[in-house]
């Protein structure tokens, strides 16, 4: 993990935020982008614009898309997508 945009659901970056991120996914040649269910969609989409990187939404167990799955088809259903992003 090179950064952290929005450390709480209710609160969204600011632009100072946005473009310190933005440096580092340049510097660091970052080329994928995670984000959670619950999280505002409108600030990482723009930094993914702006960064020209792909977006990939992983489920914790604390913002869970499909309450019915268990642990460990979360973690499986994640680790499908870590493989995806850094394979691209």
């Amino acid at each position: 993990m090179a950064g952290v945009w929005q450390r709480r659901v209710e609160s969204e970056p600011g632009p100072r935020d946005v473009a310190a991120l933005l440096e580092m996914i340049k510097h660091q040649k970052i080329s994928a982008l995670f984000c959670e269910p619950g999280f505002s969609q409108r600030a990482i989409e723009m930094i993914s614009k702006d960064a020209n990187d792909k977006i990939f939404e992983v489920d914790p167990i604390e913002a869970t898309l499909n309450p019915y799955l268990t642990y460990q088809q979360r973690m499986s259903s994640n680790l499908a997508v870590l493989k995806r992003a850094f394979s691209e």
